[in-house]
């Protein structure tokens, strides 16, 4: 009779166990799969213009708002550097699709 039950405890164990490990061997993979293909992509790559292209301008009204942008441009053959116009700060220049932007009229 110990037998059968200590065979019933430790099936019953392995069987409560298995989906645990089961999901950490999963998360494990996961992980190192999302390492290896953030490794992988430069980090130009991560942010894509035309992630983008669906967006539309939309007016948001007679409002005093600071940092306002007025108008945006970017190079067509070097999509990384893009302009920038806001309503009270100036025009604003970025060479790394917008890492750092540096004003143009700092003066």
């Amino acid at each position: 009779m110990t037998t059968n039950k200590a065979a019933f405890l430790a099936v019953s164990g392995l069987l409560f166990l298995a989906p645990t490990l089961n999901a950490q061997r999963a998360a494990t993979a996961q992980k190192a799969s999302a390492q290896q293909t953030a490794s992988k992509a430069p980090a130009s790559n991560q942010i894509k213009l035309e992630h983008f292209k669906n967006w539309k301008p939309r007016n948001i009204g007679p409002a005093g708002m600071s940092g306002r942008v007025t108008s945006i441009d970017a190079v067509w053959t070097n999509p990384d550097i893009i302009y920038l116009a806001t309503a009270s700060g100036g025009v604003w220049k970025t060479e790394n699709a917008g890492g750092n932007w540096t004003p143009l009229f700092d003066e």
